[in-house]
C-alpha cells in the first residue's frame, strides 16, 4: 500500500493518517497538482495526499460518524516545499 504522494511527506496508512485520492474531475485535479507543485508528474488513479495537506476547514464538521471526510470541493494549500 502507498503512501501521500506529496513531495517532502512519507505519511501513509500504517503511521495513522488517513489519505484522499486525486479528484477524478480536470479542473479540480488540475488545482491539486498545482498546489502540490508536482505539474510534471501525472497522478494515476490511485494517487493520494494524506490529512496534513488540507486545512481543518476543508473537512466536514460535526459528523456524527466521526470520519474525516473531505468536503466535496476541497482543495489542499499545506505543503513543505
Amino acid at each position: 500500500m502507498g503512501g501521500c504522494t506529496a513531495v517532502n511527506c512519507s505519511n501513509s496508512r500504517t503511521k495513522g493518517f488517513r489519505l484522499f485520492r486525486f479528484p477524478k474531475d480536470e479542473s479540480r485535479r488540475k488545482i491539486w497538482l498545482q498546489n502540490c507543485l508536482r505539474d510534471q508528474w501525472v497522478p494515476t488513479n490511485s494517487s493520494e495526499l494524506c490529512e496534513i495537506h488540507f486545512e481543518e476547514s476543508q473537512f466536514e464538521q460535526h459528523r456524527q460518524d466521526g470520519i474525516k471526510k473531505l468536503k466535496p470541493n476541497a482543495i489542499p494549500t499545506l505543503f513543505n516545499h
